[in-house]
């Protein structure tokens, strides 16, 4: 039973407990709350954990410790690499409290995953992006393909809720196609207002997009409405059905904490955009 108040799971385990050296490979997860997860959120450890080239389909539930493809919180040295995941109903992958030390390295990998039909199902007001990695530094986002994503694709920000800071990753190489909502593509710093916790450091970089808005409504493909040290950088844009008012697919700044800094340092170039006004896509170019 996979219901709302049920926990159904692939590989588990409790907080507390002391892991490592596992690897999980070559499985297939179907019709469960949460596919594979290493978990130290709360206390004990985790490290050298890996989750390579499963298939990870229908897994549900939208509360808190359900949806999960792939999750990890807390892990030193976790790679999740490889995996087919589809239609996973909060977020295809999870990576919680890497590094909390600034400019250090727990080993975060999620790269060269291929993530379909995201919250096609099960789709609420609130926003569950394919991968998200939160409270924490040192994420490394590479090489993914997102296809048909209904709630964002890729966010990394850091938790004013939370008391936690984030950032010294990278967000490159991925390709995300077909956003299915308006809700923005790839999302780089908090989505209320920051206090003194602060995302810094980020890159976002080669990463090719394309949308039909009329499939998935106007919204910024990229947006980074707080950080420090923010590059978004050589990515490539493909949009069609343009609508007829202005449409901007980098956006920057909104939420502001009363007399801090919330954009600072940020460095947008040679960034590619093609569009075109009807949905048969005919592209026209300039550059951003």
């Amino acid at each position: 039973n996979t219901g709302a108040t049920y926990f159904q799971r692939g590989v588990y385990n409790n907080s507390g407990q002391t892991l490592s050296d596992i690897v999980v490979a070559y499985c297939r997860f179907k019709n469960l709350n949460v596919g594979v997860a290493f978990n130290a959120e709360s206390s004990g450890s985790a490290a050298n954990c890996f989750a390579l080239y499963n298939t990870i389909e229908d897994i549900t539930g939208t509360e808190g410790g359900q949806g999960y493809g792939a999750f990890a919180s807390k892990v030193t040295n976790v790679q999740i690499v490889g995996n087919s995941i589809s239609r996973c109903q909060r977020h295809s992958i999870y990576t919680s409290r890497g590094s909390t030390v600034p400019g250090t390295d727990f080993g975060v990998i999620i790269h060269s995953n291929i993530i379909r039909d995201h919250r096609s199902v099960g789709f609420s007001a609130n926003t569950y992006p394919a991968i998200m990695c939160v409270r924490g530094y040192g994420y490394s986002v590479k090489n993914n393909k997102i296809i048909d994503y209904k709630d964002g694709a890729i966010m990394v920000i850091q938790d004013t809720v939370d008391l936690t800071s984030a950032g010294f990753s990278v967000i490159e190489g991925n390709e995300l196609n077909e956003r299915k909502n308006a809700v923005f593509s790839i999302m780089v710093g908090e989505q209320l207002d920051p206090t003194s916790y602060r995302l810094r450091n980020v890159r976002v970089a080669n990463n090719n997009i394309t949308t039909d808005i009329s499939v998935g409504g106007y919204q910024h493909e990229i947006y980074v409405p707080n950080g420090t040290n923010v590059d978004v950088v050589d990515n490539r844009f493909y949009v069609a059905s343009i609508p007829n008012s202005t449409y901007a697919p980098i956006g920057i700044g909104e939420y502001s904490a009363a007399g801090a800094t919330d954009l600072d340092n940020i460095f947008i170039s040679r960034n590619v955009f093609r569009g075109s006004l009807a949905s048969a896509f005919t592209p026209t170019s300039q550059y951003l």
